[in-house]
């Protein structure tokens, strides 16, 4: 029996190099199937969550509308409305845009428009303000804001302002 006439010692390692190979190639084609599976239901996630916060601030601008109205008072009424900065580890930036500023795209009335700071989610909230009450159109960082309902005889306006106390 010759050096070159022993087989044995070639198999083993070649069945262990296909057999790992096979094995990686398993191994990335799923992880890269988790990737995308995990991102599509993170970028959900983030969606719905900037839906529910737009959801919640249009809810306290409306109340701000409606503390008021119907009243013979005059003067200014407000809120500290208080935002979490951040949706699913993301910061993101709130606009809010008056009726009279809609262009039809994205929204045709008063809206919310909140996205996330690298722009990978985006949610549009309709709201809608009673009788002549107007809102400021204003972009702003998340966080706490102050509303505050401005009426005297001549119109009703709602302001936000970054609140002073955060």
């Amino acid at each position: 029996m010759s050096l070159f006439d022993d087989t044995r010692g070639v198999s083993s390692p070649v069945s262990y190099i296909l057999n790992l190979s096979v094995f990686l190639v398993i191994m990335v084609t799923v992880s890269m199937g988790a990737s995308a599976f995990m991102t599509s239901t993170t970028q959900a996630s983030t969606e719905n969550s900037l839906e529910t916060t737009g959801q919640q601030f249009s809810q306290s601008i409306m109340d701000v509308d409606r503390l008021v109205r119907g009243s013979a008072a005059t003067g200014e009424i407000g809120t500290v409305v208080s935002l979490p900065p951040q949706v699913n580890g993301k910061y993101y930036k709130i606009q809010v845009i008056n009726e009279s500023d809609a262009t039809g795209d994205p929204c045709s009335n008063s809206c919310i428009i909140l996205q996330t700071n690298n722009g990978e989610a985006t949610e549009v909230v309709d709201f809608t303000l009673g009788g002549e009450t107007t809102i400021e159109s204003k972009t702003f960082q998340a966080g706490s804001v102050y509303l505050a309902r401005h009426e005297n005889t001549a119109s009703t306006h709602i302001s936000i302002e970054t609140d002073p106390n955060s």
